[in-house]
Formats: structure tokens, sequence, C-alpha cells
């Protein structure tokens, strides 16, 4: 016992009636007096006495709740979310015509939305056959039609030299040439959707030359003006046939629906390049802007069978376009009639 507890128990021995004190964790208390063999004693006792735990504050508790439940909302909601969000893009990919996209992340999960990943997939896996069988299909037809064709301007050739009939002649020959441009048009299209690209690098200017001369001579034949900005000189990487094709059948279809002129401009930045064709025309609706590059669609079907159209020009420039990795799109010019962009990505 140390010297100043000593001296503290001490001074309690005069009390008449027991009392309690605290030395830190010790708490004392007496003292209780007794006699024993004549001699007269003092009683203390001490316990150790740990304070009292405070309880948390409540305030406290519902922040801990709070939080925790937070916490474990979030991340079940991720757990829902992510699939979810990726199946989503899965079903934009495939609406945008990439019937490869399949949702595998979403599918090895053993529940509702895993079911919903592989019904999705089994769903791209159906598509996908389709698209392909409708392809064959029609690079098989139009090859198989290339046969009779011919037969048939063969004999109308036998038939202009005996003589018959000069205004039946030429309506089966007009319907003759509309079939040639209909089956030539179709393989086109079959061979850019199916096509392998042999890109090479090759001043922009270069690849264009020919395609706005030859737009130039048509646009003059029809009393059109075409009005071409400065050919940027920058090198691109491209397959320049399937640029040329999908540039001529946009011009092409400017020039045809156009009033008077045509503007064609250039735009880049530090990731893409590309062509504006605008004509001022009478435009198209904003839904019609999104389906003129379907095949076979047609805006207006009476102006396109004046023009001898059949409404596959722009699904060829799409096909060879998205061959690029590229986009095309359509919108209607501040200007009035519509613009048709073709965006391509700057090789590194």
């Amino acid at each position: 016992m140390r010297q100043n507890d000593k001296r503290d128990l001490l001074r309690l021995v005069n009390q008449s009636s027991p009392i309690a004190i605290k030395r830190g964790a010790v708490k004392v208390i007496g003292p209780v007096f007794f006699e024993r063999h004549g001699e007269k004693y003092a009683l203390f006792s001490a316990k150790f006495d740990m304070p009292e735990k405070k309880a948390p504050p409540l305030i406290l508790i519902l922040f801990i709740a709070l939080f925790t439940t937070t916490l474990l909302s979030w991340l079940f909601a991720r757990t829902l979310t992510n699939p979810i969000l990726h199946i989503q893009g899965s079903v934009k990919k495939l609406a945008n015509g990439d019937w490869q996209t399949r949702a595998d992340k979403a599918a090895s999960r053993q529940d509702e939305l895993g079911q919903l990943a592989r019904d999705f997939n089994t769903m791209a896996e159906q598509l996908e056959s389709m698209w392909g069988a409708q392809k064959r299909l029609l690079a098989d037809v139009s090859h198989e039609l290339r046969s009779p064709l011919a037969r048939l301007q063969m004999a109308l050739g036998l038939a202009h030299q005996q003589n018959v009939d000069p205004t039946t002649l030429e309506r089966i020959e007009r319907e003759a040439d509309r079939m040639e441009a209909l089956i030539s048009q179709l393989l086109a299209l079959s061979r850019a959707e199916a096509g392998e690209l042999s890109l090479q690098n090759i001043p922009l200017c270069n690849v264009l030359s020919d395609v706005f001369t030859d737009a130039n001579f048509e646009a003059a034949n029809n009393d059109k003006y075409l009005n071409i900005a400065t050919v940027p000189e920058s090198i691109v990487k491209v397959d320049s046939m399937m640029l040329c094709r999908a540039v001529e059948n946009v011009l092409r279809n400017a020039i045809r629906h156009c009033h008077s002129a045509v503007d064609v401009t250039f735009s880049d930045d530090e990731s893409h390049w590309s062509i504006h064709i605008t004509d001022d025309g009478d435009g198209l609706s904003i839904q019609e802007c999104e389906r003129i590059f379907a095949p076979f669609y047609r805006a207006t079907l009476a102006r396109e069978r004046e023009s001898g159209g059949v409404g596959l020009g722009l699904s060829i420039a799409k096909a060879a376009v998205e061959l690029h990795h590229g986009s095309i799109t359509a919108e209607l010019a501040k200007t009035g009639g519509l613009t048709v962009t073709l965006s391509f990505k700057k090789h590194k």
C-alpha cells in the first residue's frame, strides 16, 4: 500500500459511521469497528470499481444502421442493374444490325436475368441465321436471273431485226433495263455486305477525282449544278472501290432529288473525317431519314419509278461505309433538302 493511501485510511479511523471513497479504480468503504482480544480494530473493504460503459448515443446507432442499409442496397442494386444494362446495350447493338452481338456476361447468371440473357442470345442467333440466309438468297437469285435476262435481251435484238412493233419492243427493253439495274444493285449490295476490304493509304483527292468528274457530267445533263468544296489532300486508309461506290450512290441520289444544286463539303477532327452531301430538294421527315438506308425502301414510290431508282443505292452506300467501321446518317438540311454525312475513323 502506498504511503498516501495509508495516510488517507488513518484519517478515516475517526469517522463515526462508514463512508466510501474512490482511489482510481479502487473503491474503499469503512471503517467498521470491532474488538478482538482486548484490542480495537477498524475494518475497511476495498474492491475494484470499473467505470460504467456509457451506451452509444441513439443518433450514432441510427447513422450506422442507415449507412449499412444504404451500402447493402447499393450492392444489391448493382448486381441487378449491371446485367440489365449489359442486356440493354446488346439489344441496341442488335437493333443497329450487329448480328453477332451476344449478352454473354449476363448469361452466366443462374437467375431470371440470366435466363433472359440466354433467351436473347438464342433470338440473336436465329436472327443472324435468318439474315445470312436472306443475303445468300438475294445473291443466288440475282445470279440465277442473269441468264434469263441475257436471253431476253438477245431476243429483243432479234425482234428489232424482224421489224416487230417498235413501241412494244421499247417497253420490253425498258423493263429489261430496269431488271438489269435491279440485279446489278442486288449483286453490289451482296458483295458490299459480305465483302472484304483491301485498305491502302491514298490521298482523298485522288480517290474521289473520277467520282466527282462523273457526277458533274450527270448533273450538267440534268440541268443541275454540283458545288464541290476543295477536297482535302489528307492521306486516308480506305478501300478506294468501296468508298467510291458509297459516295457515288449518295451523289446520284442527291442529284436525282434536288431542285437545282448539290453541295459537297468536308470536315475532320482528331478522330474522324467526314463527307457531307447536301441537296436543295424537298427533304424528308425525321422518320424517313432513319429508314432510307434500308434495302428497297423508297420514300416516294412514284418519283423513284420515274427516275429509275430501285431503292438499293443508299443501302449499298451504308454497307460500304460500315465495312470501313464508319457511319452514314441523313438529316434535314438547315436550308431545306437533305444532308447525308459519311463519317470515317482516322487510322493511326
